[in-house]
């Protein structure tokens, strides 16, 4: 046996088995690329579907959150109505309380003129009868007032007539504003 041909036997059997080794690792490869693929393929198929439906329940929610936000404006909205009319029916009230007070004022003073005593005595029915037709008359006044259902209207005032500065009789309903 020569040389060359113990060391062309060894390479050649060396050869076949590293050629076998790599084509093994070739087939290993190819079957790893392949798997490989499969995995990303089934990944990216999750991923997408994952993001689709979160895509959803983030419309569902944004829808969610513009009901709410416009149902918040509704109310805000409202409640600036309400008080705007709660300032002005404060406003309405303040300024009938002030008619009222001139009223009550102008009474007090003609009260103060008014000669009860000499009155009661020369014309004692006459003066019961004022009196009690005056209070009717101020608490019907009182009444109207403070009826919820006519914050609008002063109601009737109580003014002295002019043909007798002593006789103090109601005056007729001043016409209601607005409405």
């Amino acid at each position: 046996m020569s040389l060359g041909s113990f060391f062309g036997g060894i390479f050649s059997t060396a050869g076949t088995a590293v050629g076998g080794f790599f084509s093994s690792v070739r087939a290993y490869l190819i079957v790893a690329v392949v798997v490989l693929f499969v995995v990303l393929a089934g990944s990216f198929y999750w991923y997408y579907n994952w993001s689709q439906a979160k895509l959803q329940l983030d419309a569902v929610n944004q829808t969610k959150l513009e009901d709410a936000i416009n149902q918040q404006k509704s109310s805000f909205d409202q409640l600036k109505k309400d008080s705007d009319n709660l300032v002005k029916s404060y406003q309405d009230l303040q300024q009938k309380q002030n008619e009222v007070q001139k009223q009550n004022d102008l009474l007090s003073r003609k009260i103060q003129q008014y000669d009860f005593q000499k009155n009661a005595i020369t014309n004692h029915d006459a003066t019961e009868k004022t009196i009690n037709d005056q209070t009717d008359q101020m608490l019907k006044n009182f009444e109207k007032l403070s009826d919820p259902n006519n914050l609008t209207s002063p109601g009737d005032r109580v003014i002295p007539t002019p043909s007798h500065p002593k006789k103090i009789i109601a005056a007729p309903p001043s016409p209601k504003k607005g409405n």
